[in-house]
């Protein structure tokens, strides 16, 4: 049996890079004896990092610019993945946010392409775990709504996509995001932050940020504020940890908030890596996260960590949603400064956010 899987893999995400690490891990119990070809950006490095896994290719995913178009031709990388789709007994689209046009208009037309060539080949097709939406222009609704159509299989990670697609005239099933299934290698030898002499000695929060349309330096310096008064009250060192490395890379704008801290001694920026052994046993030793990144309050669920989410938009509210029946906590990006107030509450409280947690991860592995 041979299964292509496309999806944003490739892209320096390590929410998207979890994403196909817990897809692989899956597709390995369920055809063991299947070749799987993985549409990526960057094969040559995805095949090294995902060199564990058996009877596992990686080629390139359609080019979608002229320059692209014409270097796919003359390095013959283009019919390599025509051809992998053309001879695949499955196609699998997801999972992560795929269908939105709020950071690129491209998106929703880069993942369509690649459903639209696996239905021109009538291709067995599945859309596994995706996000839909927003989608603010005409043209990616339309397009998007003709790339999901006649479609048998989809499922989404949220119930807002599902309500999208509904209004799109398309069916599908609501599900978590692939990465709470994720079965979570070994812990390294020594953690990468620690050989970097990275590790804080005392007990430590974890931060995750990332760039986003709203951010100023009035922003950074409210963030900064808060995280000081942490550090003041609770004497705790802040461990930044990125989760995208190109193109929107996390550690430019968490230097720009460091610039603000007081206390910017106690302050540590974890080097990016897609260790998930290492990156987890960091999340299961800290004292509690602040999120933005998705896949940051996914880790911190999954390691029982207490956390408290920055919401920027609807990815995060989404899993929130989902999640409703919990005591779950957010801070609008818009408004930083109850975020100092939500932490304190929350880690004053944290014994019970952990069973909350867990009772959240007993809840997901009998729904995904």
């Amino acid at each position: 049996m041979k299964i292509v899987v496309c999806g944003n893999y490739g892209a320096g995400n390590i929410g998207d890079e979890a994403i196909l690490y817990s897809t692989l891990q899956y597709l390995r119990k369920t055809h063991p004896s299947a070749h799987i070809d993985v549409l990526c950006a960057m094969p040559d490095v995805e095949q090294k990092f995902f060199s564990d896994f058996s009877s596992l290719s990686f080629l390139w995913t359609l080019p979608m610019g002229i320059r692209s178009f014409v270097r796919s031709i003359f390095k013959g990388t283009l019919w390599k993945t025509v051809r992998a789709i053309k001879k695949c007994d499955l196609f699998i689209l997801g999972g992560g946010g795929l269908f939105a046009d709020d950071e690129s208009i491209r998106a929703p037309f880069i993942w369509g392409a690649h459903l639209m060539t696996a239905k021109f080949f009538k291709r067995n097709i599945k859309v596994e775990a995706i996000s839909v939406g927003p989608l603010k222009r005409k043209i990616a609704r339309w397009f998007t709504q003709k790339s999901l159509q006649n479609i048998q299989t989809i499922s989404v990670r949220d119930r807002s996509s599902n309500r999208l697609l509904l209004d799109l005239g398309i069916k599908s099933r609501v599900t978590f995001d692939p990465v709470f299934r994720l079965s979570v290698p070994t812990r390294s030898p020594l953690p990468l932050v620690a050989e970097r002499q990275s590790l804080p000695e005392k007990p430590y929060i974890i931060v995750s940020l990332r760039p986003w349309k709203s951010m100023d330096e009035n922003l950074y310096k409210k963030l900064a504020h808060a995280f000081d008064r942490i550090i003041e009250k609770f004497a705790f060192n802040i461990v930044f940890i990125p989760f995208q490395e190109t193109p929107q890379n996390d550690v430019h704008i968490m230097n720009k908030i460091i610039e603000h801290v007081i206390h910017r001694r106690t302050i540590f920026v974890h080097p990016y890596s897609r260790d998930f052994g290492t990156l987890f046993h960091l999340f299961q030793d800290a004292e509690m996260v602040i999120g933005m990144r998705l896949h940051s309050i996914i880790f911190s669920i999954l390691t029982e960590t207490p956390f408290c989410m920055i919401s920027y938009s609807d990815k995060g509210n989404a899993l929130l949603e989902m999640l409703e029946n919990y005591d779950v906590r957010s801070v609008p990006i818009e408004n930083p400064d109850s975020l100092f107030n939500d932490f304190e509450m929350i880690y004053k409280n944290r014994q019970s956010f952990k069973k909350s947690l867990k009772q959240i991860k007993e809840y997901v592995s009998t729904t995904n």
